[in-house]
């Protein structure tokens, strides 16, 4: 083997600055046990420094088409000679009051992007590595694009590999194509196969036969099948090491700017879409399910935890191993770790695993809710309903924990009079945690949706239609570069009116639940409880129950189905029962509870609504501060 073999590792905007890039450190590890050097760049740290924090977020928070434009402007005005102007008159909004001023930002930012592209490509000696690899997930298209070029015309004979989410299937052949200044596409997980192209360019050998690459050959641009199978995933080697992140958060003097949490990844994969994927669903292309030994992770975060004095941790997994309700959350509330931790789970679970989350740290969840009506989430093939996404954020809310979620408006063959059937649900819900909106529906690469629109009664109209004002390409190039899609009906579809007075409704939520309106329910004192209402005025409503009705109530915490709860609760609770016989019955109890918005039939199940708060949940209801940013996903 060649000595001295080293990458360039580079990560540009748009990633979280509030998190090291796990990308990065999980390459330079494997890397590593190669006897490969790397260095890591997060360079988008750098440019959240340039325009401020809040800016960069916000415009994180417009999603992948104005991130996008600001970068692509720089390859293609200087390439082509497009400024790609045109897209200013269809961009959308970034959610400031004033468009005038929307479109101020936005100019201002170019000399600035440019400013920052030639600085961050002169910063460092690039011809001291084998190659410069570039990390690509969602939106990091241009940025990389137009670095690439900067560093590519100075340095001819350097090689430049792209890699990640953003080069999958066959955006990374398309990417190649569209831009000359990237000489391998990786469509794998990096694993698999960067350390040995590395091996290969240090001792001057061929990479050609390398699987899950694209490469040129003589100007044109070749295309290997993917390997077979996946990373054989299991244990990291030792912890991965974010110094670099640290490096430059500090000489950026973004120390106490920035609240940083630490990836980690105990899972690649998803169990539930590896069996079932969900229609909407094209977070990744390998669906195939791997998780890691729960001890290795827990001795990783351990790891961290002493190294970088951080007690925040954010799992970039596209789902929780359902093993560790068992194994690695209990060990935590074991080892008395007081940390907070990030986690996707899915929505279908037990109180007693909710439980199990708050006392290990788990405070912030994202569990795939998307809809609060069943017929819509069978169409979505969720694997869940509404019962049980209302029961998981009555839970959240009483433990503490914080619940990102939110709704998608508009999949193929809804309902209309479901979104009449969630707006009449939403005022009796005020009290629990609300979506962060109303989305409309998105057709995603590697989605079945995608894949199979016939199956679902919609057609691919190709790539989304902003992005030819973003990436100026040939429709096969561009169709075949980007994630997001346009689609059409097979049949005519109902107007997407329905849906603007749902919207509403939602935005009302948003403002009960900030104002902290409640539906608390109190302990037994002398024979009686109480619920107390603020969800609809600020004075509480008061609603006395004797000891049976509060035996009751809680017996309806998780939903019970309607045709056997009196069978149920009798043989669980026989002289309540009788007690409650006695009084006028069980059907006089829940006729009076639901006329008062106390509790709710979904999915022929009652459900109680009311809360018990506990003064944890109420410790840890505004402990998280936000990260306005999207969730790096997964790279390869």
């Amino acid at each position: 083997m060649a000595k001295n073999l080293s990458i360039a590792l580079i990560s540009m905007p748009w990633m979280s600055p509030n998190i090291p890039s796990i990308q990065l450190a999980t390459l330079s590890n494997a890397l590593k046990q190669k006897g490969i050097e790397s260095h890591s760049y997060e360079f988008f740290l750098d440019y959240a420094a340039v325009i401020g924090l809040n800016l960069y977020n916000k415009l994180c928070e417009a999603g992948q088409f104005i991130d996008e434009y600001l970068f692509a402007t720089h390859y293609y005005r200087v390439e082509k000679g497009n400024d790609l102007s045109e897209f200013l008159r269809y961009r959308p909004s970034l959610g400031y009051d004033s468009e005038e001023l929307e479109e101020q930002i936005i100019l201002a930012l170019d000399l600035t992007t440019a400013e920052y592209l030639e600085r961050i490509a002169e910063s460092t000696d690039w011809s001291q590595y084998n190659a410069v690899g570039f990390s690509l997930t969602i939106s990091q298209t241009a940025a990389s694009m137009a670095l690439a070029r900067l560093i590519k015309i100075k340095f001819p004979d350097l090689t430049v590999i792209f890699g990640g989410s953003s080069c999958a299937g066959p955006m990374g052949t398309a990417l190649m194509r569209i831009c000359p200044y990237v000489d391998v596409a990786v469509a794998i997980e990096g694993e698999l196969v960067l350390p040995e192209i590395i091996r290969r360019l240090g001792e001057k050998k061929d990479i050609t036969d390398l699987k899950g690459i694209s490469w040129r050959e003589n100007g044109e641009v070749k295309v290997n099948a993917p390997a077979e199978g996946t990373y054989s995933y299991t244990e990291f080697p030792q912890p991965l090491n974010f110094d670099s992140y640290f490096e430059r958060k500090e000489k950026l003097d973004l120390n106490d700017k920035i609240e940083t949490w630490l990836p980690f990844e105990s899972s690649r994969g998803c169990w539930y879409g590896e069996k079932n994927q969900c229609a909407f669903c094209g977070l990744h292309e390998i669906m195939k399910f791997r998780g890691r030994n729960w001890s290795s992770v827990l001795n990783e975060m351990e790891y961290w935890f002493e190294k970088y004095a951080i007690n925040r941790f954010f799992s970039v997994d596209l789902i929780m191993p359902l093993t560790y309700y068992d194994t690695l959350l209990p060990e935590i509330s074991k080892r008395k770790h007081s940390w907070r931790i990030f986690y996707e789970i899915k929505a279908n679970v037990k109180k007693a695993q909710v439980k199990k989350l708050a006392e290990a740290g788990v405070r912030w969840i994202q569990p795939g809710i998307e809809s609060l009506d069943s017929g819509i989430l069978k169409l979505m093939e969720k694997g869940v309903t509404t019962s049980q996404n209302i029961q998981l954020l009555k839970w959240c809310e009483e433990l503490g924990i914080r619940v990102t979620w939110n709704i998608i408006s508009g999949i193929p063959k809804e309902d209309p009079v479901a979104y009449s059937k969630m707006e009449e649900l939403i005022p009796k819900i005020y009290h629990l945690m609300p979506p962060s909106g109303v989305s409309p529906f998105s057709l995603h690469r590697f989605s079945p949706y995608f894949k199979n629109p016939g199956q679902y009664g919609i057609k691919s109209l190709g790539a989304n239609s902003l992005y030819k004002y973003i990436f100026p390409e040939a429709e096969e190039h561009l169709n075949d570069l980007v994630y997001y899609h346009q689609y059409g009906f097979v049949d005519q579809p109902p107007s997407k009116e329905y849906t603007h007075s749902f919207a509403e409704a939602v935005s009302e939520w948003k403002k009960a639940w900030h104002n902290r309106c409640k539906l608390a329910l109190g302990d037994v004192h002398d024979g009686l409880a109480c619920i107390m209402d603020t969800r609809h005025t600020a004075t509480p409503k008061i609603y006395p129950l004797n000891e049976p009705e509060f035996i009751l109530y809680k017996y309806l915490d998780e939903a019970k189905l309607e045709k056997t709860l009196w069978r149920t609760f009798s043989e669980t609770h026989p002289e309540t029962a009788s007690e409650i016989e006695k009084n006028g019955g069980i059907e006089k109890i829940l006729t009076a509870w639901d006329q008062k918005g106390l509790i709710v039939n979904l999915d022929n199940k009652w459900l109680a609504l009311a809360i018990s708060y506990t003064k944890e949940g109420i410790a840890s209801r505004n402990l998280l501060s936000k990260i306005a940013t999207p969730i790096p996903y997964l790279n390869y």
